[in-house]
């Protein structure tokens, strides 16, 4: 039990260090300028070109 119970107070811990960062960090989201997906068939593209 006295592991269980350091195991607890190590999460809970960590929670609220976790939970004091994300507040920290603010509203603000960067999201990405391009969709993934075209730029893989553009990454595709430019591996074919220059194997063929």
């Amino acid at each position: 039990m006295p592991a269980l119970r350091i195991s607890f107070i190590i999460g809970a811990v960590l929670y609220g260090i976790a939970a004091v960062l994300s507040a920290m960090r603010g509203q603000r989201y960067v999201y990405e300028a391009y969709n993934s997906v075209s730029t893989i068939n553009g990454d595709l593209a430019a591996v074919e070109e220059t194997h063929t």
